[in-house]
């Protein structure tokens, strides 16, 4: 039994039953791998890949830099990376890949499940240089998750008679939250 690699499945077991996870930001890029690639003018209800450039939705007139999220990988209740404490409110910011703007919604972490239960979702996220897990405008990002189409008083309205809409991609119990800073 000097093979400890048949010892990393009960560690795993043992890690997630203690509410803790063995991500790593590698997991994040291989996840997005597996959706597909698509244009915000051409968005669907579904599982979506979106690359582009972070917009603030709620201060358009924002300066370069500044932070609009500050998100880590987090699985059940808990934060699987070291660095600053969890956000207890939902996120919100835009993505533009110059054929429109989809709004993001990064979740606050979810309720630690029973013993047994699989958690209600996941952010898994890959930051390259030193900004933690700050997401600010300007970056070129590629997010991956559930896209829904809205009601959005900021979206546009597909006749004069319809409401307001714009596409959402948020994490759901099936589809992971990802983010890549490219």
């Amino acid at each position: 039994m000097n093979d400890l690699s048949a010892m990393i499945p009960l560690l795993a077991a043992v890690l997630l039953g203690l509410g803790l996870s063995l991500v790593d930001s590698d997991d994040a890029r291989r996840e997005l791998r597996r959706h597909r690639l698509v244009r915000i003018a051409s968005l669907q209800n579904g599982a979506a890949r979106i690359d582009g450039r972070v917009v603030p939705a709620d201060n358009p007139a924002a300066p370069a830099g500044t932070q609009v999220a500050q998100v880590s990988t987090a699985s059940m209740s808990t934060t699987a990376q070291s660095g600053p404490p969890s956000i207890d409110g939902e996120q919100r910011f835009l993505i533009d890949d110059g054929s429109g703007q989809a709004l993001v919604v990064v979740p606050p972490p979810p309720p630690k499940p029973l013993p047994g239960d699989d958690p209600d979702y996941e952010i898994l996220c890959s930051f390259s240089g030193n900004s933690g897990g700050a997401v600010c405008v300007g970056d070129q990002v590629s997010i991956g998750g559930y896209a829904s189409l809205i009601v959005d008083p900021t979206g546009d309205a597909p006749s004069y008679r319809g409401p307001p809409t714009r596409f959402m991609l948020t994490a759901t119990r099936y589809y992971p939250l990802l983010i890549v800073r490219r």
